[in-house]
Formats: C-alpha cells, structure tokens, sequence
C-alpha cells in the first residue's frame, strides 16, 4: 500500500503534489482532504489531508482556479476525462 498523495493538476501548466510520509491502514479507511483559501480566489490554497481523522499531510498550492474552466480542461475526481490527473502516468 502506498501514502495519501494530493495532486492539483492547474491547466496543465502547474502541478502542485503534496505527499504522506506513511502508508494507509489496512481495511476500512477514511480520507479526507481539506481546502482553505489562503488568500483571495484565484491565490494560494492551503491543502491538508487527513486518514481517520489524523493529520498526515499539508501543503499548500501556490494558486487556485477560481471557479472556471477552459475549453481544454473539465472538473473531475479520481480519474480526468481531459489531461490526464498527474505527469506521473507518462512514460
């Protein structure tokens, strides 16, 4: 079993990985990730990540979309129908 990763995949333009130091327990296993706004829509967005309720991750990304799209790119979690979610599934 791997760690608890967050990937903010911006446009293409900017990836932002923010990674758990440890593995995910066995079994029944809750994740959460938390966004705060750091700054103004548009700025930086602290991240942290919890499994089971415990802190085992933050980060923040530099800047966040603000609520739109471009004709390239949709919203989506856990797979990506445009670019794929992280440079990590290229060769």
């Amino acid at each position: 079993m791997t760690g608890t990763d967050f990937e903010y995949n911006q446009f293409e333009v900017l990836w932002t990985k923010i990674k758990s130091a440890g593995k995910l327990p066995v079994g029944k296993t809750r994740i959460e990730v938390v966004p705060t706004l750091a700054t103004k829509v548009g700025g930086a967005m602290d991240i942290t990540l919890k499994v089971n309720d415990k802190v085992v991750a933050q980060g923040r990304v530099p800047t966040a979309i603000s609520l739109h799209f471009t004709t390239n790119e949709s919203f989506d979690i856990g797979s990506d129908t445009s670019s794929p979610v992280s440079l990590d599934y290229y060769d």
